[in-house]
């Protein structure tokens, strides 16, 4: 926990560690992060009105990958963990009520996305000289990770959400708060 004694907002960031970088892993990973996006900025941001800032997303560092929830919000980072756990629960149920037709939209919308060319050079520079870095030198990544892609089924999200998300006891999950030390603040 950390301390804020500049602004009334506090902020919370979970992230829940998937397992290591490989194609069918950061495809499952990137998946699912497409399928909860939208909902999750609906759940804690519109209808619950948690904070001003609500982001879900990937989040990759040094080979390993997780999904990650941030909330900034004047409300305690202990009840925005709360939320965002109640949140993670109800997935199970938007996943089981997806039908097969929307669950191939998401696919689809995702390849659209990887297969994107690049509109600036920096950005396909920029692609290069991760994976030069990374020293994983898969210049293909994106046609490679596509074609595993359209091979998933909802059966392999609900599993991967099973295993890596909703069970506390099998998960792996950092919980940082930042919280606010000001007149007012959380």
């Amino acid at each position: 926990v950390t301390t804020n004694g500049v602004h009334k907002s506090s902020c919370i960031e979970n992230y829940y560690q998937c397992g290591l970088q490989n194609t069918k892993q950061n495809m499952l990973l990137e998946l699912f992060s497409q399928i909860i996006n939208e909902s999750c900025y609906n759940q804690l941001r519109t209808k619950e009105q948690l904070g001003y800032i609500v982001f879900s997303g990937v989040r990759r560092s040094n080979g390993a990958q997780g999904l990650r929830v941030i909330v900034q919000s004047d409300r305690n980072p202990e009840y925005l963990d709360q939320r965002i756990e109640l949140f993670i629960h109800t997935l199970g149920e938007t996943l089981a009520s997806m039908d097969e037709t929307e669950f191939r939209q998401h696919v689809e919308a995702l390849a659209t996305k990887r297969l994107e060319k690049p509109k600036k050079l920096s950005v396909r520079n920029g692609r290069y000289w991760s994976e030069i870095l990374s020293q994983h030198f898969n210049f293909d990544r994106d046609e490679i990770e596509v074609a595993c892609l359209r091979s998933l089924t909802k059966d392999d999200i609900t599993s991967f959400y099973s295993q890596h998300i909703a069970s506390t006891e099998s998960r792996k999950k950092l919980s940082c708060h930042v919280v606010s030390t000001c007149e007012g603040g959380a």
